[in-house]
């Protein structure tokens, strides 16, 4: 699992409930991303916690994805998984991205 955040600077809000109108809120944008293709997907394997790295394709997606988020406002925090796929991914999105900060997490592996 990785996850990208996006840390909005306080803003009015625009909403219709007029208990809202004029009130500053920070916001947070976060968006959630597989990690790319591994041979144990090609395989039809199960990988749950096995530490399985990507394979080519998976390079490729990542790189292909990190390039759609290029047109979207700044990405500021990556945190992924500690699996090689997950870890992987991440760093070639924060690559791209030029995002400095990038937690590895065990607690985001994928529950078995």
């Amino acid at each position: 699992m990785v996850r990208l955040i996006r840390k909005t600077p306080e803003r009015e809000t625009r909403e219709k409930n007029e208990c809202w109108k004029g009130v500053a809120m920070a916001m947070t944008t976060v968006g959630f991303v597989r990690h790319g293709i591994t041979e144990w997907n090609v395989e039809g394997r199960a990988q749950g916690q096995t530490d399985i790295p990507l394979n080519e394709e998976g390079r490729k997606q990542a790189a292909a994805l990190a390039d759609r988020l290029l047109s979207e406002e700044g990405w500021d925090v990556i945190a992924s998984s500690d699996l090689k796929r997950a870890r992987e991914t991440a760093e070639i999105i924060a690559h791209r991205l030029h995002i400095g900060e990038i937690v590895f997490d065990e607690r985001l592996r994928e529950i078995h």
